[in-house]
């Protein structure tokens, strides 16, 4: 690959496999404090906020497959 085409291939595909991962670490701990509170208040919002940064962290972690993919074609 040219320098240019993986220019190119890092604006699509935005940052680093390595702070993509840290973002997901994150989130875990986030998601972990999120289910600690839905068991001791059980609502409706609360199950649908969980849903929500469930489905966020999985579009994370499909992104993350693909610049995984793209880093190692490199």
């Amino acid at each position: 690959m040219t320098a240019p085409e993986i220019a190119a291939l890092r604006a699509i595909y935005g940052r680093p496999s390595a702070d993509r991962i840290a973002e997901l670490i994150d989130a875990t701990d986030a998601l972990a404090a999120a289910l600690q509170t839905l068991r001791t208040n059980p609502t409706r919002d609360g199950a649908d906020r969980i849903a929500n940064q469930l489905h966020g962290m999985h579009r994370s972690a499909s992104q993350l497959v693909a610049v995984l993919a793209q880093e190692v074609a490199e």
